[in-house]
């Protein structure tokens, strides 16, 4: 009986051969051993082999390759091959298999990741092409090769070579790589800042570097730099100590090194360039000494003393290190025996072992032990050692550092202390304490925090911080401690709403602390609840009381309207008084300038009358007389148009020029100035502009004009009489001041003289109103300022706008 499939497709092919023809038989036997010699191949074959059909389903795969993905043959076979591919690399899978069966006639690879039974990942590299069955059938025939080592590999290369990148650039010495003709192919940040840039040129212009030789002074030519001597003569050049002037002209010294770089038949295809700074090392130099003082301090204030233990037991220690075992370097020498006799008895076996330890060539890590100090105090002290090795690792010594840590130990007690307090404090706290994790769960309450909610401790920790929280809160503060819990906020404080157990809503002020871990990633929250209840209900009561005082507020805020806009109506009654008193003194002004005319006018109606009748009166002389006496009525007649213009109330602002403002308030009032022998003297600066009301800037004048002149009326004065108008700019502002030689105003009332109803004269010559009224317009209505102070013959007004 056939004992395998093999044997059995044997015996069916010599049945066949017994009664088919001779060729026949030969040609079948040579079919079936070629089958056989494959299917060995198949079978014993160290590489992965697949047959797929046209579906990608798997026909057979030999036992290697099943095995290495882990299974049995007999389970890969009737499976898509898709599902042994990684989920990220199956689209592209299918792409190169369709490829395939589109060119059969082409052998196709690709390299993607397997996953095996047991979930482990292979890379492999697959060589397939579509093949022919014996009957005829189209296939693909998949080998294999596992190539995940030689992709850890290309791994390892692509990060040894961002390494060897990255090393470049953090190196602190310039490295610079150059062509066969000297040309820069790359340079590291520290070349960069060296040279202060780069000059990517070949040797021909080295010439734009410049450097001179550190022990002669000499330039360096382009064909002597030691990147030219290294691409031309293949000489390597080293810590050639030269001076060069960077290319923002600071003036180095740098040493300078060149390696020229060969292919494989040892031809030059560029170098390697050097470059370090050494600027700084002869102040480096002289600063040495500086700085193993500062050693000594910094060792003395972190109480850290440094030793050598060479392998003959001799010792040598820093001075700090005297002072932490209490040791003076006159009476105490350090060997082993003498040291272990400073260590505490219990901690000497300890000590022992770790000395021994570096004696073996091993690298024992910390040891803290503690030492004994002559006067008995105990102190805890950090060692540390380092086995120091010649360049042929032979050991030399031992050398460490040995830090007192009494304090820290003294901390990390005190650091004990204070868990165990806060564990006390979080269970006595008077107000809920809780720590929450970073999904929100309830990681540890205290009692008060289940008093607040109404919930068993045990009940609380089944919850999460969003299921007692009121839901119009959620969204609201869920953000906060979301960000908090990501690390993206260390701490807030918000008041919100906890739903408790009973349904009832209390208020609570919610504050989150951040805790992280050692790695600084966040681990959970502290948070702290508040019962706020009472507060937010006496809150609301307070808010009630604002809004009935703000009613009220706003009453108020109507009387106070009423209130002044019936000021401003009082003060524009001052000003309208102001005003009248004005025309007063200006009617008085109109009869002055009008005597003269109106005498001459008299004249020449006498004139008429007396030469009516005789030979010299006829229509020439008739005419002339007329003419005269039409001019004389045409400047009164001004005179009257001019008043009116000038109390002619204004309801806009205007811009209008000032100079011109001052030369209409003097044509109205220079005569009757002149006629009580008071000279007005005008000095015009500059000519300037400003916006407001014209007519009521002269008034201010006039009333300051007046001022003026009651002034001279009420002194005596033997000089003459001048008031001096002053026309400027001052930081953009215009100003006109008003002085005279007057004697100036009493300091005792200077202070009020702009107050309402105030007058130093008489009340026959006087109402107190009209500079009130002038201040009011200069700086209520136009936004400027009116003063008034003393200087040396008199007052001088200032008005600012």
């Amino acid at each position: 009986m056939p004992t395998s499939k093999f044997e059995q497709e044997k015996r069916g092919l010599d049945k066949r051969s017994k009664t088919g023809q001779p060729g026949r038989r030969k040609a079948d036997n040579a079919l079936f051993f070629s089958e056989a010699r494959y299917r060995a191949l198949f079978r014993d074959n160290p590489t992965m082999i697949f047959t797929l059909d046209t579906s990608w389903t798997i026909i057979s795969a030999n036992p290697f390759g099943a095995s290495r993905m882990g299974y049995a043959a007999e389970e890969l076979e009737g499976q898509s091959v898709l599902k042994l591919f990684h989920e990220d690399d199956r689209t592209a899978v299918a792409d190169q298999l369709l490829r395939c069966l589109k060119n059969p006639s082409e052998v196709h690879r690709w390299q993607f990741r397997k996953i095996r039974k047991d979930g482990g990942v292979l890379w492999v590299e697959e060589i397939a092409q579509a093949v022919y069955d014996l009957n005829g059938e189209l296939n693909l025939l998949v080998v294999c090769q596992d190539v995940t080592e030689r992709k850890r590999a290309e791994q390892d290369l692509e990060e040894q070579e961002a390494l060897l990148r990255n090393v470049l650039e953090t190196l602190p010495i310039g490295v610079w790589i150059i062509d066969a003709q000297g040309t820069i192919v790359h340079g590291n940040q520290a070349g960069q800042r060296i040279w202060s840039g780069a000059r990517y040129v070949g040797i021909e212009q080295y010439g734009e570097y410049k450097g001179w030789w550190a022990d002669t002074g000499k330039s360096i030519e382009p064909q002597e730099w030691a990147a030219a001597r290294a691409v031309l003569k293949g000489e390597t050049s080293l810590d050639e100590e030269i001076d060069i002037e960077s290319f923002d002209g600071t003036r180095k010294r740098i040493l300078h090194s060149a390696v020229p770089l060969r292919d494989s038949c040892q031809r030059i295809t560029g170098a390697v360039i050097i470059n370090q700074d050494i600027s700084a090392r002869v102040e480096a130099e002289h600063a040495l000494r500086r700085q193993e003082a500062d050693l000594r301090k910094a060792q003395e204030i972190a109480k850290l003393g440094s030793w050598t233990y060479d392998m003959s037991g001799r010792i040598s220690w820093s001075d700090e290190l005297y002072r932490i075992y209490g040791a003076s370097p006159e009476t105490f020498t350090p060997n082993a025996d003498s040291f272990l006799d400073l260590i505490h008895p219990d901690d000497r076996s300890a000590m022992q072992a770790w000395i021994d330890a570096f004696s073996a060539g091993e690298r024992p890590g910390e040891l803290v032990f503690r030492t004994i100090l002559p006067d008995g105090t105990v102190r805890f002290i950090s060692g540390r050692g380092e086995l120091v090795a010649d360049f042929g690792d032979r050991q030399i010594h031992l050398a460490g550092t040995a830090q007192d840590i009494t304090e820290r130990k003294q901390a990390e007690e005190a650091l004990a202390r204070s868990e165990s307090a806060f564990r006390a404090t979080f269970e006595q706290a008077a107000v809920g304490m809780a720590r929450v994790a970073t999904d929100g769960r309830w990681l540890q309450v205290n009692q008060r925090l289940c008093d607040i909610v109404g919930y068993a401790r045990d009940e609380l920790l089944t919850l999460t911080f969003q299921d007692i929280t009121h839901p119009d809160d959620v969204d609201a503060d869920s953000g906060h401690l979301l960000q908090a819990l990501a690390g993206d906020l260390n701490s807030y404080s918000k008041e919100m709403r906890f739903i408790r157990k009973d349904r009832s809503i209390v208020w609570i002020n919610f504050t989150v602390g951040l805790v992280r871990d050692s790695v600084g990633a966040p681990a959970y929250a502290i948070c702290v609840v508040e019962e706020i209840t009472k507060r937010k209900r006496a809150e609301e009561a307070l808010a009630e009381k604002q809004r009935l005082l703000e009613e009220v507020n706003l009453s108020l805020e109507q009387r106070v309207a009423e209130t002044v806009l019936e000021s401003r109506k009082k003060d524009e009654i001052l000003i309208q008084q102001g005003r009248q008193a004005a025309m007063g003194e200006m009617i008085g002004n109109i009869a002055h300038q009008w005597r003269q005319p109106l005498n001459t006018l008299g004249l020449i109606v006498q004139e008429l009358q007396m030469t009516y009748g005789r030979d010299e009166f006829n229509k020439e002389t008739l005419e002339t007389s007329v003419k005269k006496a039409m001019g004389l009525i045409t400047h009164m007649s001004k005179t009257i148009e001019d008043f009116r213009n000038y109390f002619k109330p204004e309801k806009e602002k205007m811009p209008f020029n000032v100079n011109q403002a001052v030369a209409t308030t003097l044509s109205l009032v220079e005569p009757s100035f002149k006629n009580l022998d008071i000279n007005i003297e005008v000095i015009e600066k500059d000519d300037t502009d400003i916006y407001g009301y014209a007519n009521e800037y002269s008034q201010v004048l006039l009333n300051i004009l007046l001022n003026c002149k009651d002034a001279f009326e009420e002194c005596d004065v033997d000089k003459r009489r001048v008031i001096v108008i002053t026309v400027f700019k001052e930081n953009n502002n215009s100003v006109v001041t008003v002085s005279d030689n007057a004697g100036g105003i009493p300091e005792k009332v200077i202070g009020k003289i702009f107050d309402p109803y105030f007058s130093t004269k008489g009340p026959d010559k006087g109402t107190g109103i009209g500079l009130f009224m002038a201040k009011t317009i200069i700086e209520k209505n136009m936004g400027g300022r009116l003063a008034v102070r003393n200087a040396a013959d008199g007052a001088e007004f200032r008005i600012e706008v």
